[in-house]
């Protein structure tokens, strides 16, 4: 009973406990309803709510994107058009046997020098025509000697025709026996210089300064007159061979210097017009042209891929910027131009001078920014989007700038190995992007129109 009694008075004590609990929170919940009724007629609360929900007022302070930048100057250029071709040799010959006999010495291999007249190719065996040698001399000792004989015989009946003892057929015929005698001392004669010369012709010389690039036989082959020997092509000098097209042909002329890449190498060399060939291939409209190139060294090699630039109009004034400030696009091409806010200017003896620029400031206005850090005309400092500066190559830019980017859309009008020469597509590009204009050459990809930015020198 005691037990039970006891379990009775806990239950009842939660009971109470709970409910208690229960008023309690009720009675907050309608303090709280209560509160924000009231809250909720009050404007001026509200107002003060919405107040603090607003962003801050003010642009947002971003930091500068960091770019490298360049200029943009007026210089003349000359179009021209991007032609791809190859090396080839100046020379190339096969070197043949003009005798017949076995190759008894033969000592090139492919890729070895040659020197003209000293280099020997090849030498062919020539005992036959040593032989042949010695007999021709050894006939033409006896026909002397009967020769010698008969004429000692014609003085001796030239006599007797005198005394009338013989008739004059005897001493015509005698005379006819000497002329043969010395027709035959004559061929004999010819046929010893011939031997002497096969003799001469069996060692094989290099016709010209070259290099071996091909054997055609080998050491003991038995050759015939006319067989070939080795294949040789000529070094020191080394033509690039370009197929230039009908509209461009006639702004070539002989002795012409035209700068050659050579691809492979990734190295300019310049070449001189040699040969400017009037027919072409009817389908493609193209003539050869071969441009000569010194290559002492032999680092040129045949078959080496080129591109070159020929010129394909006359000489012009152009506004070039560097290459990597063009943004191409399948639909357009962008110049990024940074309208410089303030510029920091390294002088003379390595002190850092404040050039303040305008947004509206134009290019050569240094005066100005000489003024505003207190510095007379005669003594100012020249940035690099003054007049003189934007008269040198275009190239990167070593102050440092802040300021704002702007997009120019362009038309490019002359490629050129590291610059392009442009023009802006609208009036009001053509107002920021003009000589001196600071162009950004790294860092434009990222880029938003009116983003501020800082150079990197």
């Amino acid at each position: 009973m005691d037990v039970s009694l006891r379990q009775k008075q806990t239950v009842l004590t939660i009971s109470v406990g709970l409910t208690a609990l229960l008023l309690g929170v009720l009675a907050g919940a309608g303090v709280m309803f209560r509160t924000f009724s009231e809250k909720l007629g009050d404007v001026d609360f509200l107002w003060e709510r919405l107040k603090s929900l607003e962003p801050p007022s003010g642009p947002a302070q971003a930091k500068p994107v960091l770019v490298r930048l360049g200029r943009a100057v007026e210089k003349p250029v000359q179009p021209n058009r991007t032609l791809v071709g190859r090396l080839v040799e100046v020379r190339r010959v096969i070197a043949s046997s003009e005798v017949s006999g076995k190759i008894i010495e033969f000592p090139l291999e492919e890729g070895h020098p040659v020197q003209a007249g000293k280099t020997v190719l090849a030498r062919i065996d020539d005992i036959w025509a040593r032989l042949a040698l010695e007999q021709q001399q050894a006939q033409w000792l006896s026909t002397s000697a009967q020769l010698e004989f008969e004429k000692g015989e014609l003085r001796r009946l030239e006599e007797l025709f005198k005394a009338a003892a013989v008739t004059e057929s005897d001493l015509h015929q005698k005379r006819t026996q000497i002329a043969q005698l010395e027709a035959k001392l004559q061929e004999l004669q010819a046929a010893m210089a011939q031997e002497q010369e096969r003799q001469k012709r069996s060692v094989v010389y290099a016709p010209f300064d070259g290099v071996v690039v091909a054997k055609h036989a080998e050491l003991g082959q038995y050759v015939q007159p006319g067989a070939p020997l080795v294949e040789i092509i000529s070094r020191g000098q080394i033509d690039a061979q370009l197929m230039v097209p009908e509209s461009a042909i006639n702004r070539l002329q002989l002795d012409q210097t035209i700068s050659i890449l050579v691809d492979p190498l990734g190295e300019e060399v310049q070449g001189r017009v040699v040969s400017l060939t009037p027919f072409g291939p009817t389908a493609s409209r193209t003539f050869p042209v071969r441009v000569r190139i010194d290559d002492p060294t032999g680092r040129l090699k045949v078959g080496m891929s080129i591109t070159a630039r020929i010129p394909t109009g006359p000489e012009r004034m152009a506004l070039v910027v560097p290459k990597d400030a063009v943004l191409e696009k399948p639909d357009e091409a962008v110049v990024w131009v940074m309208v410089p806010e303030e510029a920091s200017v390294r002088g003379p003896e390595g002190q850092t001078s404040e050039a303040v620029v305008s947004r509206g400031q134009t290019p050569g206005s240094g005066e100005q920014a000489a003024e505003s850090v207190g510095q007379s005309p005669e003594s100012k400092v020249q940035t690099p989007f003054s007049d003189p500066a934007a008269k040198g190559p275009a190239g990167s830019v070593r102050a440092a700038f802040t300021g704002t980017a702007q997009p120019v859309p362009v038309t490019i009008d002359i490629r050129l190995p590291t610059e392009y020469a442009v023009r802006a597509q609208t009036p009001q590009g053509a107002q920021l992007l003009k000589p001196g204009a600071l162009v950004v050459i790294e860092g434009g990809e990222r880029l938003l129109p009116g983003q501020k930015v800082q150079s990197v020198p």
